[in-house]
């Protein structure tokens, strides 16, 4: 999932206050993508779809988010079956402080209001795990975040870079700081690649800096041992975003904005995303949207390249349902 919204939210009733009374219940996706490639003689193509179906079950106690289910999907000898991949969340109050499931755990900590740390544990029995495998790390500006570092070691920067982009804490804690998940990951990926190629020893950080335009994070570059790797920037509209905040300290509360302390993105929703990694051809992404009163009820990011030998079209779509 490419956006913002597609994380755990409060409800925006009106400019800094968040309404508990909506919340979303489910998220469907559905996707296309179509490679193809000309082999000198014909073009040959291969196409992918994902039909709509349903990929989060969010499960509520009062108005706190209790646990999110993930259906999976899979065939034994010929026959479909469902398992749900399951993360649940324990809270301090109204604060966050760590979310488990069966091969990941995520433990936060906080100054005062402001988020300070967040800890991430890989592997079988995950509680069981005493050293982290990544470790994010917040700076701000005021209010705002200004830096996100991300340390590992360098075998595990070398080794997680799928396992990055595939995890679903990651992805819930990145949607939640970030515009986009999917953009943060490919980031830091792209920062893993330079430590592979630099052959890079012992524990390594990599850093995502901020910069914001009002309530929006416009530009997000990410470095390698001080060194720029790649840069993406966003365009918005000027629609208010629901889904600003997270469960960090936000859900199930009336807080005015700015009582908050966190600088969490975005007001506006994201129409137009660029991505340049140093010495490749900018990625470019577009975001379209639907609405139920002030609700979006879907979001469409697509994205095409094409060149002398090769194409590619992908749209994903996602829906949401609320209680």
């Amino acid at each position: 999932m490419a956006i913002a919204a597609i994380g755990m939210f409060a409800a925006c009733q009106k400019e800094g206050t968040f309404n508990p009374k909506e919340k979303i219940a489910n998220v469907y996706e559905e996707y296309t993508s179509t490679s193809a490639w000309y082999n000198g003689v014909e073009w040959e193509e291969d196409t992918h779809n994902q039909p709509k179906a349903l990929s989060e079950r969010w499960i509520w106690d009062g108005n706190l988010l209790s646990k999110i289910e993930y259906p999976e999907i899979y065939e034994i000898d010929g026959v479909e079956a469902t398992e749900n991949y399951v993360m649940t969340f324990t809270y301090d109050g109204k604060q966050l402080v760590e979310a488990n499931s069966e091969e990941e755990r995520m433990v936060v900590t906080y100054d005062g209001k402001k988020l300070n740390k967040v800890d991430m544990y890989w592997g079988i029995q995950p509680n069981s795990i005493t050293e982290p495998s990544v470790t994010y790390t917040f700076t701000y500006d005021g209010k705002k975040i200004s830096k996100i570092n991300v340390s590992m070691s360098d075998e595990d920067w070398k080794s997680n870079g799928s396992r990055m982009q595939k995890s679903r804490m990651i992805k819930m804690l990145t949607q939640s700081l970030l515009p986009s998940a999917r953009d943060a990951e490919k980031l830091l990926v792209a920062a893993q690649k330079v430590a592979a190629k630099k052959g890079a020893k012992g524990s390594q950080t990599g850093e995502l800096s901020l910069t914001w335009d009002g309530g929006n994070i416009s530009k997000i570059v990410a470095s390698y041992n001080g060194v720029q790797v790649a840069t993406v920037e966003y365009t918005y509209d000027n629609k208010k975003n629901p889904y600003q905040g997270f469960v960090f300290g936000l859900v199930g509360e009336t807080i005015p904005s700015d009582e908050i302390g966190l600088g969490f993105a975005n007001e506006n929703n994201i129409t137009k995303m660029v991505m340049s990694e140093f010495g490749e051809e900018p990625e470019v992404e577009e975001y379209t949207y639907t609405y139920d009163g002030k609700w979006p009820v879907s979001v469409t990011c697509s994205n095409s390249y094409s060149d002398e030998y090769n194409r590619y079209n992908y749209s994903r779509t996602t829906y949401f349902e609320y209680k």
